[in-house]
């Protein structure tokens, strides 16, 4: 406690006291002389008095908030875990309230303790009456993920590659024979170059493409329209790369058994995915979009310093995630299809990085494996946000699905934000003007980590 209060100091004080400005009146009425000198030089410090007085104040405050903020997150947890919305009344809260206090008390009242203990405060139009509005958390506005390469939690929680919707039957006619002509191509080269020392360049892009034709034509879906877009600039980056090798003699000549199949797959993959409404979304969207050279070397590396750390991260996000958005962001300001791999790869980074942070903001705040707290109570920093009295953005849906084993995913989430915000920071810089949502989300993660003390 600090022994010498300024008359500042008391006018901070007073804006945001639990105690009435009556109390706070009569104690400062009784040491009228020392306040009119106060109030000439607002900066000098009151006598011991005074100040011992108001170090006496503070600490019954300071313990009171503690006290309603402890028995107010068991309640939050209990009401959001029962709530079908996902969200609380202010009714309810201030009901809440009077059981703890015993009595009733003024709105107003409660609202310092809210704002003392959670942070911001808000209420509905009729603010003395009954029907105080639901209201949910305002954490920072995350993005929806746009069209490109795309993620979503799986049953555990953690991130992988999201299908989206079926296609349509009109589409999954057009795509039969073509999808079983690129299927026997994707094999026959995949056995190949399996079997071959030389041709390592191309094992790991044909595996992928080989992996998204696997699936039945009656089972495809967006995403995976998405994805193989994507595994389409892969599998051509690397042959560049590969006629390349063979240039320099770093490889051997190119076998039919390879070029063959290659040269079929590459030529009936624009087709295949022209034949879909989200095909010719992806190939529009990149005929349309420039950056420089330089802009997208810069995310690309960025981007690339990160790889290395989720792949440290297997609670945040599954392997095939993990190794797709890896090999995106390699295919970038690279190749004869630059255009269209840094806009694949730019979106699908600007997608995994909506879908962390949507994690990272879920309600419920766990504890991660190692037992370090990453968040803590249920909702608490969505909470704490500068709008809500209550909660929660996602809504039930949200919550049952990282209940559980899902709330690892969580901590690793927030955990991997907390730890590495310099670095997405530095990507959201590089990333242009679709990025900049990323940096208020860091900062406002890490100032809501910090108010609980589960800052990594």
């Amino acid at each position: 406690m600090r022994r010498r209060w300024t008359g500042k100091d008391i006018t901070e004080f007073r804006k945001s006291s639990l105690f009435s400005k009556s109390a706070l009146g009569r104690l400062i009425n009784r040491h009228a002389r020392t306040i009119r000198e106060w109030e000439r030089t607002p900066l000098k410090p009151l006598t011991d008095t005074v100040s011992r007085a108001m170090d006496l104040l503070k600490q019954q405050e300071t313990e009171r908030v503690e006290e309603f903020r402890q028995s107010f997150g068991e309640f939050f947890d209990q009401r959001i875990e029962a709530s079908e919305s996902g969200s609380i009344s202010g009714q309810d809260i201030y009901n809440q309230y009077k059981l703890w206090l015993g009595q009733d008390r003024d709105p107003f009242e409660f609202a310092r303790y809210y704002r003392l203990a959670f942070g911001g405060f808000r209420f509905g139009s009729k603010f003395q009456g009954i029907a105080w509005k639901p209201i949910r958390a305002a954490t920072p506005e995350i993005p929806d993920q746009v069209v490109g390469v795309r993620f979503e939690q799986e049953v555990d929680g953690r991130l992988s590659l999201a299908r989206g919707a079926p296609l349509t039957e009109q589409e999954r006619g057009r795509l039969s024979g073509l999808h079983e002509m690129m299927r026997e191509a994707a094999e026959d080269l995949f056995e190949s170059v399996r079997s071959s020392n030389g041709y390592t360049t191309l094992r790991r892009p044909t595996e992928r493409y080989l992996k998204v034709l696997q699936h039945p034509t009656s089972e495809l879906r967006d995403g995976d329209i998405e994805v193989l877009y994507a595994c389409g600039l892969s599998l051509q980056a690397a042959r560049e790369t590969l006629a390349r090798e063979i240039d320099r003699g770093d490889a051997p000549s190119e076998d039919i058994r390879i070029a063959s199949p290659l040269q079929q797959l590459l030529g009936l993959h624009g087709p295949f995915l022209q034949s879909t409404k989200r095909g010719i979304e992806l190939y529009d969207q990149t005929d349309r979009d420039r950056r420089t050279h330089a802009d997208e070397m810069e995310l690309k590396n960025k981007q690339s310093a990160l790889n290395k750390l989720l792949a440290e991260a297997p609670s945040l996000i599954s392997p095939v995630a993990q190794q797709t958005i890896e090999a995106v962001t390699s295919t970038m300001a690279i190749g004869s299809q630059e255009h269209r791999s840094n806009v694949t790869g730019r979106n699908a980074i600007r997608n995994l990085w909506s879908a962390v942070a949507r994690l990272a903001a879920s309600p419920r705040m766990h504890v991660n494996a190692a037992g370090t707290a990453a968040g803590a109570v249920a909702g608490k920093m969505l909470l704490a946000s500068n709008t809500g009295i209550a909660v929660v953005a996602g809504g039930a849906a949200t919550v049952d699905a990282i209940v559980g084993t899902g709330g690892q995913a969580v901590a690793a989430a927030q955990a991997f934000v907390l730890q590495n915000g310099i670095l997405i920071k530095a990507l959201a810089d590089a990333g242009g003007p679709s990025f900049g949502w990323i940096k208020p989300f860091v900062d406002w993660l890490k100032h809501h980590a910090q108010r609980f003390g589960h800052e990594q």
